[in-house]
């Protein structure tokens, strides 16, 4: 919570200065343009870097290198302190803090040399931040004292406020409160005295939390009222909301449920002004929380949902953890067992995932530890190697003289004495030639290895990365699948075995870094759950056969099989997209279907697809946004009893073969889903006869199999030769025609070396059915 209040502070500084902060670079860039002296422009490209280290790191990140190599090759110490200051700061926003903390202590090194107290003190404060955000207290804290002294020494008053603000907040995160107390009360005061209202807003709120934690209810609603009245002052919409959200967390812990409620509305309402979703999600759970103590469920329900979905929206795993807990107790409460049920495992999950990640920053933290030690190391190693050259130089220069006093003396004993002196001298200076190369050898296997260690770790945090992503996907992933299951009895089943799945996979994260494919595998065989078995379509359709090539590991096609009274209901289904959007599309398309024909009791194939259309839009929101998300299919209804096949198709097309004759009907021009500019999208229905004396053959199909490139001139398959492979195979068994297809296919794109470049979906239907 600190880190995030602490980001919010930073954030609303930034805009609230950008006016004045393009100014500035205005001035600045003016100045540099007319600035003869190399020195000046270096300090100003500095001042610029300064400038953007907020709002744009990887600016400030450029032009500081640039300031940088222009100082080092001007040999001006100075322009190299502040601009590895500002490559520091860039490196610090962008959580690298290996190279953060090299550079600020190079930085650090180079203010000594020049004894520039203010700026060594900045720099000291620079490094404890760094420390602090990694959560290494006692080191931050050294830093932030050291600060502190030599602010204290040059009077600093605004420098000293800081330093004692951060050392409480150290103090306040080891939980040792007497002592943070102690430091925010000496930095409020000296802000006072100097008219710093946004920082003593700030520090009251800090000694507020404190006093919460020590149930001084009296004190701490005293220090956020006063917090809240500054803020009011200069009118800060942001951090007034936030204090308005302190203030009812307050009332709430005392029983004060209508004040609270108050507060919590009052917060809302400047958030909704603002947009400030993430804190909307604290004010809105807090609304939850005190609706569930007050027994009123429902609206506890209410606000609790809103607040999950944006929770869920801005992947907050913590934030959805605690929704999460409220939601599980007012379900439970009021007797609504499988949505309780729902947020209980969703908890569980999450809060694993979260201590997951937890570890994996553990890691990445003790890596950086290592890392720092081996650049140490290799400091000391330069250090060392330049006293041996000194060592050198002296020794050789020493040898140089004596060689020239013996070249220059009369007295032949005398000469021959220097000229031995000097081999003497020479024969050592070799000597630690020779062993300095020995050193540099070994060192250069050193640094060889620092830097294979060093790729190995980059390449290890970058797993964890993917990991701790693959994690958060896992979980949005499987809450998704919760909220979709939820309406049928066979659908609870199958959350049970998505849970199954996703704890399997989060097992195997733990021991393994292949967090990416171990997701997405395990997506397939999510995917694969929901899509009909094999023994379902048999036992339906005795005479078929399916054949899906999916072009990535998971699918954007996928197939439907349900079966109502005398009818038999297929579908060959073609979403948006490949890989996992276009799984996720179809585990959703799955999910209306079923919906519309279970729930809906809707059996006619041109109904069922104007309803699926809605719910595509429904649930894409597609009204209230420019998402054209969607998905072509063809549809068949199989009436026995008729003896007929209604079709209707959403630009996909059906091939029916009779008596050795092929016929092929388009679908609607439309597609479901997407941008409608009719008032309603109503699809075509066409009805096909068949009889018990001869066959029909029925092909539904996605278009990527005749879209596929290859074959010797590395064109598309097209439909007209699939129609043709159809009538050429049309009397073969199912598994035969299944083998034709796949061979068919994978000959086609093996002659032009292709690629397959979208998923493949063929269902073949033999009507009447026989065993």
């Amino acid at each position: 919570m600190r880190y995030l209040f602490s980001f919010m502070i930073l954030h609303i500084s930034c805009i609230a200065l950008l006016q004045a902060q393009n100014k500035q670079l205005d001035s600045l860039h003016y100045i540099y343009k007319n600035s003869r002296e190399d020195t000046s422009k270096i300090l100003i490209l500095t001042a610029i870097a300064h400038e953007y280290r907020y709002l744009k790191p990887d600016s400030t990140l450029s032009i500081a290198q640039k300031a940088l190599a222009w100082a080092e090759e001007k040999n001006f110490d100075k322009g190299i302190a502040i601009a590895s200051n500002r490559m520091g700061l860039a490196n610090t926003s962008r959580n690298n803090y290996v190279l953060a903390l090299e550079q600020q202590k190079k930085s650090l090194a180079l203010f000594e040399k020049l004894y520039k107290k203010k700026e060594m003190a900045q720099t000291l404060y620079e490094i404890g931040i760094i420390y602090d955000y990694q959560a290494n207290y006692p080191v931050a804290l050294t830093y932030f004292f050291k600060s502190l002294k030599i602010r204290e020494d040059i009077q600093d008053k605004r420098g000293i406020a800081a330093s004692l603000n951060s050392i409480g907040i150290i103090y306040q995160n080891q939980n040792e409160n007497e002592k943070a107390l102690a430091y925010f009360e000496k930095s409020f005061a000296i802000k006072k005295n100097i008219a710093d209202n946004a920082g003593m807003a700030t520090t009251l709120n800090n000694m507020a939390i404190i006093y919460k934690k020590q149930k001084d209810y009296a004190k701490a609603l005293d220090s956020y009222e006063k917090s809240l009245k500054i803020r009011q002052e200069v009118q800060d919409k942001r951090l007034i909301a936030a204090s308005l959200n302190n203030i009812a967390t307050l009332y709430e812990a005392q029983g004060k449920y209508t004040l609270a409620l108050d507060y919590y509305e009052q917060s809302i309402q400047l958030k909704k002004e603002i947009k400030d979703d993430w804190g909307m999600i604290y004010s809105l759970n807090g609304l939850a929380t005190i609706y569930q103590k007050k027994q009123a469920y429902l609206k506890s329900i209410e606000y609790g949902e809103q607040a999950m979905q944006i929770a869920t929206a801005l992947n907050a795993l913590k934030e959805m953890r605690e929704v999460s807990e409220v939601l599980y107790n007012s379900y439970k409460l009021c007797n609504n067992y499988p949505k309780s049920l729902e947020y209980h495992e969703l908890y569980k999950i999450v809060s694993d995932t979260i201590f997951n990640i937890d570890k994996y920053k553990a890691i990445d933290k003790l890596e950086t530890r290592i890392t720092l030690e081996k650049l140490e190391k290799e400091r000391q190693i330069a250090a060392e190697s330049y006293q041996r050259q000194i060592e050198i130089s002296k020794k050789q220069a020493e040898a140089d003289r004596l060689y020239n006093l013996a070249k220059h003396e009369s007295n032949q004993r005398k000469a021959d004495g220097f000229r031995n002196l000097a081999d003497k001298v020479q024969l050592e200076a070799r000597r630690l030639r020779a062993n300095e190369a020995k050193i540099k050898a070994e060192n250069k296997v050193f640094s060889l290895e620092a830097q294979k260690q060093k790729e190995e770790n980059e390449f290890r945090q970058t797993i964890i990365y993917f990991i701790l992503l693959g994690l958060i996907g896992i979980v949005i992933f499987t809450f998704f699948i919760f909220r979709s299951k939820q309406q049928e009895k066979k659908a609870n089943d199958e959350l049970r075995f998505t849970l199954d799945i996703v704890n399997e996979n989060k097992k195997e994260i733990e021991h393994k870094n292949k967090a990416i494919m171990d997701s997405i595998n395990y997506a397939k065989r999510i995917q694969t759950a929901i899509l009909p078995s094999d023994d379902d379509f048999k036992n339906a359709l005795p005479s078929s056969f399916v054949f899906f090539q999916p072009r990535d590991i998971v699918s954007g096609d996928f197939y439907f099989l349900a079966q109502k009274e005398h009818k038999t209901i297929v579908a060959a289904v073609d979403c948006t997209g490949h890989g996992v959007p276009g799984a996720l599309m179809s585990m959703m398309g799955k999910e209306i279907i079923a919906q519309i024909i279970d729930n809906y009791k809707i059996y006619e194939a041109d109904l069922i697809l104007n309803e699926l259309h809605k719910g595509v839009r429904k649930a894409l929101k597609q009204a209230d946004n420019r998402n054209h998300d969607g998905m072509d299919l063809a549809l068949v209804v199989i009436d026995n009893q008729q003896q007929e096949v209604q079709f209707a198709g959403a630009k996909n097309p059906i091939v029916y073969i009779q008596n050795g004759e092929l016929f092929y009907i388009k679908g609607d021009k439309e597609t479901i889903g997407g941008q409608q500019r009719e008032k309603d999208r109503v699809f075509t229905r066409h009805t096909i006869p068949f009889s018990q004396e001869s066959d029909t053959m029925i092909y539904l199909f996605s278009d990527g199999f005749q879209d596929q490139f290859g074959g010797v001139a590395n064109k598309k398959i097209s439909i007209a030769r699939l129609k043709e492979l159809f009538l050429s195979i049309h009397q073969q068994p199912m598994l035969a025609q299944h083998n034709a297809l796949k061979q068919y296919f994978a000959t086609w794109v093996a002659q032009s070396n292709a690629k397959q470049i979208d998923d493949v979906l063929i269902l073949g239907i033999c009507l009447p059915t026989k065993l």
